[in-house]
């Protein structure tokens, strides 16, 4: 989380990580994991490393263990936490995996 909250250090926006953040007003960006934000509400919420694996369609198939589905199905859920908290508006970003093509 200190990786995202340097973006907008360095851009010279101000920044309050969630662990800090009280439910004041704030002009502060503010800057924490899903987790952190659960049950919390946003106008606009940027979720900028999502992998591509949760982007997708789940696939599964007869290599993939319980515990490989249980994870993903895990994240997804975790996702739409995310996503939730955004009452205005949300932006996803996601990144492929090394070696896959857009």
């Amino acid at each position: 989380m200190r990786d995202a909250a340097m973006v907008p250090c360095t851009a010279g926006i101000p920044v309050r990580e969630l662990t800090d953040y009280d439910g004041s007003s704030t002009d502060a960006v503010k800057v924490g994991t899903i987790k952190r934000a659960k049950g919390l509400e946003f106008k606009q919420v940027l979720l900028p490393w999502i992998s591509e694996r949760l982007m997708s369609p789940a696939i599964t198939g007869a290599a993939w263990t319980d515990s490989q589905i249980e994870r993903d199905e895990r994240d997804r859920r975790e996702l739409f936490v995310g996503v939730t908290r955004a009452r205005d508006g949300v932006l996803v970003g996601w990144f492929a995996a090394q070696g896959a093509t857009a």
